[in-house]
């Protein structure tokens, strides 16, 4: 995935334990029924809800995709959060994955 790196389940969840952030590019019923645990829903319709936040941009966020076959719409995320100023992205292809 271009701009970020992949994780695997274990590094993901070590990570989020040690405080980084997790947005999870879903739809709301999705995250509903399979939010990962600490993740903010961040529909990709909404993307552009990542420049307001209060995330600093510097430090590593999680993004994790809607599911593993989606993978255009887990690229767009992270190509916006490039373009918005974001340096340490990493990512987990789906729930699933987590």
């Amino acid at each position: 995935m271009k701009h970020a790196t992949k994780l695997n389940g274990a590094r993901a969840r070590k990570m989020l334990a040690n405080g980084t952030r997790v947005i999870q590019v879903c739809n709301p019923i999705t995250f509903r029924d399979f939010s990962v645990k600490g993740a903010v829903n961040v529909p990709l319709r909404r993307i552009n809800f990542m420049q307001t936040v209060e995330f600093v941009k510097t430090d590593p966020i999680i993004v994790v995709g809607e599911d593993e076959t989606d993978v255009s719409s887990l690229q767009a995320a992270i190509n916006y959060m490039t373009n918005y100023g974001y340096t340490k992205i990493f990512y987990v292809p789906s729930h699933e994955s987590w």
